[in-house]
């Protein structure tokens, strides 16, 4: 009997994306960032994926994510992609940051034909993906 591999986006994770696309934000506490100011400059909005590779499947993953690292990076509206494997090689063992500068710009970019492509074909090359969307606070930040 062979394993099914899990999906690639939780339900959840696939609904808080999809919710965090909507236009402004409509979870609690996400309309507003707290000391905004002495961020200036910032990106406020984070959207962080983790993925597993595929068993023996981590040399076809990289090749891919290297065809697609252009398109990604190409729109206007991400700030920066940084990218993470786990050191000891546990799950997740990758970590992907797409930095916004606020939720309008993250829509438009998950919108974005050609982003939602390569999108679509994550579940080509990784297994057991998962969203998470995080907002920018100023709690550690020196005043």
């Amino acid at each position: 009997m062979a394993v099914q591999p899990k999906p690639l986006l939780s339900a959840a994770s696939a609904a808080l994306l999809a919710l965090s696309l909507l236009g402004p934000p409509l979870l609690p506490g996400t309309s507003q960032v707290h000391g905004q100011d002495a961020m200036k400059g910032r990106p406020s909005v984070k959207y962080v994926f983790t993925v597993d590779y595929p068993v023996d499947g981590k040399d076809r993953y990289i090749a891919w994510v290297t065809s697609v690292a252009e398109v990604l990076k190409a729109p206007a509206e991400v700030r920066r992609i940084t990218s993470y494997d786990d050191y000891y090689g546990a799950s997740p063992h990758r970590v992907v940051e797409f930095e916004f500068d606020n939720f309008e710009d993250a829509g438009k970019y998950f919108a974005n034909e050609k982003v939602s492509a390569v999108f679509a074909d994550v579940p080509k090359y990784g297994l057991n993906g998962r969203v998470h969307v995080l907002v920018l606070r100023s709690d550690y930040t020196p005043k």
